[in-house]
């Protein structure tokens, strides 16, 4: 059972991945709505019911897609963010299978053991 954080960092670039196609979509419909002609349509009233909803649905699906580009933005930088404490984090506790890669670079303290490391290790038995 975990009772902590945990952050799925795959899977937080999935929907990065995910929004970023969001994002392009609603620009492509977006210039595909632009670009349709409401005075092709036909009569007066289903021109102007046509220009209508093309006026709001130009709106909204801009509103959609910067909002999925700014997700998907901050989402990249959160992304970025774990990945660089989850690597700080790797380095303040090394394997404890490993030697240290040279003498000086241990922890102080005695023993070269820190009260962290000490505290990871337990109690010791006398």
């Amino acid at each position: 059972m975990n009772d902590g954080f945990l952050v799925d960092v795959p899977g937080l670039g999935q929907l990065i991945a995910s929004l970023s196609e969001v994002a392009d979509r609603m620009h492509a419909a977006d210039g595909r709505l632009r670009a349709a002609s409401a005075a092709e349509l036909g009569s007066d009233d289903l021109d102007r019911a046509g220009g209508d909803f093309q006026e709001r649905w130009e709106y909204g699906i801009g509103k959609i897609s910067d909002a999925a580009e700014k997700m998907a933005d901050s989402l990249r930088q959160a992304q970025q963010l774990y990945e660089q404490t989850d690597q700080a984090v790797a380095r303040l506790f090394p394997d404890p299978g490993l030697p240290l890669a040279t003498a000086g670079s241990g922890p102080p303290g005695p023993g070269g053991s820190s009260p962290i490391s000490r505290a990871l290790d337990g109690p010791s038995v006398r």
